[in-house]
């Protein structure tokens, strides 16, 4: 036990190098069915950014306890950093079966969902994430928000209603307006809101 607690208080003061050889030494010496080690251990893992590693620890974590949110997030943040993205929204989505008010989950969500190009879902996920209090999930909405305006209306075309872009919600008429322009571009002159 005396290896595990120490992993952890190293964990906390973000030595994850040493935190993984204290995790190692408790599992060799019969830690081995902890469910919640291994999901500290997948942590430390992604957060030195060894996703292999993470992504085995997390398996572990949850071939010993299978309803351990930890150990989702984990696998979830594991294959982000692998770009193996739908299994990534899909693994955050049973975060969110557990732990339904997470907004660092929420977040993660979307920020997979962008890479699968899901804008509307993304930033469905990024507004539920701010209305929960994570911060910096408005400020990654805003910014593709931002970013698909001056993509698509600094040329000719010009939006009426730019204050719905600066606000703290955007309605679902503004979403599918903006998915519509990724993918129709050609026609977006004679889109309205």
């Amino acid at each position: 036990m005396h290896f595990l607690y120490k992993g952890y208080a190293y964990e906390m003061i973000s030595d994850c190098k040493q935190a993984i050889e204290d995790f190692e030494k408790a599992i060799s010496l019969g830690e081995n069915k902890n469910a919640e080690l291994y999901g500290h251990k997948a942590r430390c893992e992604n957060r030195s950014k060894n996703y292999d590693e993470g992504f085995q620890d997390a398996l572990k974590a949850l071939n010993i306890d299978k309803k351990n949110a930890y150990a989702f997030f984990e696998l979830a943040y594991a294959q982000y950093g692998l770009k193996k993205y739908s299994d990534s929204v899909e693994s955050y989505t049973k975060v969110l079966q557990f732990s339904p008010n997470d907004g660092v989950a929420f977040h993660n969500r979307g920020l997979a969902l962008v890479f699968l190009n899901k804008i509307p879902s993304a930033c469905k996920d990024f507004q539920r994430s701010s209305e929960i209090g994570y911060f910096d999930s408005k400020k990654n909405w805003m910014n593709i928000v931002n970013d698909l305006y001056k993509k698509f209306f600094a040329g000719p075309y010009k939006l009426e209603h730019i204050e719905l872009l600066s606000q703290n919600s955007i309605s679902e008429k503004v979403l599918v307006f903006l998915y519509i322009i990724l993918i129709d571009f050609e026609n977006v002159g004679t889109l309205t809101i």
